[in-house]
């Protein structure tokens, strides 16, 4: 057994990343960065301000946990999940939202489930190697997996709906004092 002073299996992946970190993956990144911030800054100062703080501690808020998730985070794609889709749909319900990036077999369903409503998906449906060996059988197994998935997702959310009761208000009602 070989004694190693320093372990890898103990560094954040945001460090393992760097070996072949380059200009171009830099450039994706900045890219990436900036429309994050355009979405997280103003949606952290909304949260804030509906729990009743100052947009200020939201701003905090996000820059150190975004800067924790990206410090000690495993992923290099999923930056939310059905979690950060579910969010958004609460505070913009009428705004139609698409999932995209991190959508699989094992999320598809959770995605729909938190208000997206469609997923966008591209090798984790169809993986290249199944296109480039023409498995024409796999691959509709796995489309048909998916939309299977995304069907049943949205059975629940219909079942969901008939379970709500909503009082219709007709404007003549008196408020309790």
């Amino acid at each position: 057994m070989e004694f190693t002073l320093f372990d890898e299996r103990w560094l954040p992946k945001s460090v393992l990343c760097l070996r072949d970190y380059s200009l171009n993956k830099f450039l994706h990144d900045l890219l990436a960065g900036i429309t994050v911030g355009l979405v997280a800054l103003p949606l952290a100062m909304a949260f804030a301000i509906a729990s009743g703080l100052t947009p200020q501690a939201g701003i905090y808020c996000a820059v150190v946990t975004g800067f924790l998730i990206s410090a000690l985070g495993g992923s290099t794609t999923q930056i939310g999940g059905p979690t950060y889709i579910g969010s958004l749909h609460v505070m913009f319900p009428h705004i139609p939202l698409i999932a995209s990036g991190g959508v699989n077999q094992q999320t598809a369903a959770n995605f729909i489930l938190s208000g997206a409503i469609a997923i966008g998906v591209g090798t984790e449906l169809i993986p290249t190697e199944a296109i480039q060996r023409r498995q024409s059988q796999r691959i509709h197994e796995l489309a048909r997996r998916f939309a299977r998935l995304v069907k049943d997702a949205r059975e629940q959310i219909a079942a969901w709906k008939k379970t709500q009761v909503v009082k219709q208000y007709t404007g003549t009602e008196k408020c309790e004092k």
